[in-house]
Formats: structure tokens, sequence, C-alpha cells
């Protein structure tokens, strides 16, 4: 494989630490790749699923590009979702910290670009410890190192990957929460602030509290 096919992959294999939807578009971009054909395309896929077999690949096509097939190459719409995406109940989260802890931890998010170290940083942080008291032992109490991990995963989901949880297209999308699809495709190919996505994942029931 070409260096620079390898050099994606590579990309895409790391953001697997951390992201449970990964876009090949935004990978691909941030890297300097620009324009990637459809059988490059293919070739990435075949060796990103040999290393992460608990990843499926998806196209996740906005309505302008359904409306447009020519825009609808492989290189914009392909994206790694995780299996196990579905957010059952058995496995969320239900987040138990104060109104007051989840503002600021939710603040600390920008100042960190390790999850890991976003964790143990704020664990340790003595504005948790009327709700999480410090054992005898000296350890981390794990629910609450559950809870920041859940709110880092949630923080760093774009609008398209809250979308592709629910499976609904942008129209619908835009329905649901009585939005104009032209709000969603804007809050996708741009930005959509965090108080907003951290609503929607309240209401999909992503985040519980």
């Amino acid at each position: 494989m070409k260096e620079w096919k390898t050099d994606i992959v590579n990309r895409i294999t790391a953001a697997a630490e951390d992201q449970k939807i990964i876009s090949l578009h935004r990978v691909a971009v941030d890297a300097g790749y620009k324009h990637i054909g459809s059988q490059d395309c293919r070739d990435i896929m075949n060796d990103v699923l040999k290393k992460l077999p608990d990843y499926k690949p998806v196209q996740l096509i906005t309505e302008r590009q359904a409306a447009n097939p020519a825009t609808a190459a492989l290189f914009t719409t392909l994206n790694f979702i995780q299996n196990d995406i579905e957010f059952d109940d058995d496995e969320d989260v239900n987040i138990t910290m104060t109104d007051k802890q989840f503002h600021n931890a939710v603040l600390e998010i920008p100042n960190y670009t390790d999850r890991e170290a976003f964790i143990s940083d704020l664990a340790l942080s003595s504005m948790f410890y009327d709700s999480f008291p410090v054992p005898d032992d000296g350890s981390i109490d794990q629910q609450l190192v559950d809870e920041l991990g859940h709110i880092w995963d949630i923080v760093h989901m774009s609008l398209k990957d809250l979308r592709a949880v629910t499976g609904l297209s942008q129209v619908a999308f835009a329905e649901r929460f009585c939005v104009g699809r032209r709000t969603v495709e804007n809050w996708e190919s741009r930005s959509c602030p965090i108080y907003i996505r951290l609503m929607i994942a309240e209401i999909l029931g992503i985040l519980k509290r």
C-alpha cells in the first residue's frame, strides 16, 4: 500500500482509541489529503477493517448529496462506526454529578487533547470531593471515572455523529427537533454549539442525567 494511504489508515486506527464514529473525509482532510479516488477509499477501508474488526463501514449521506449523486463520492460519505454504537441501556452511564460539576467538566474539555489525561486530572480535582469522596486507599472512584469518560465521548460527538445514532436523514432529523433542514445542514458542515449537541444527546437518551 502507498505511504499516504498507510498514513490515513494509521490515523483512523489511532482515532478509534476515543471515537465511536470516524469520518474518512475528516481524517484525510486534516492530514492534508483533499481528494481521494473511490478505489483508494476501498483500499483504505479494507485495511482499516483488518485493524479494527469491531468497526463497520457506513456511508452517511447528506440530503444535498442524495439530491446530487455526483457529489456523493465514497471519500466524502464513508465513516467507520463501532459495532456497539447502539448505546443500549445496560451500557449507558448515568451522570450523577451535580449540574455545576457537569458544567465545569464540560468547560475543561477544550483544555485537553488526551482523554485519559482529562479523566485523571479531573477525577483528582477537589471540585468532585463532595459527590465522590476519595476512598481511604487514595484510589479514584470508578463511577466518577466512567462519568468523566462518558462526558468526554459525548462532547466529542458531532451533530452528524448524533444523527447517525438515530438513523434519520437530515430532513427527518430536522422535523424531529423542529428546526429547518438548512439549519441541520449548517450544523453538520460548519459547527454546532456544544449546548445544542448536549441537549440533543440528552433527548436521545445518550446522555442521562
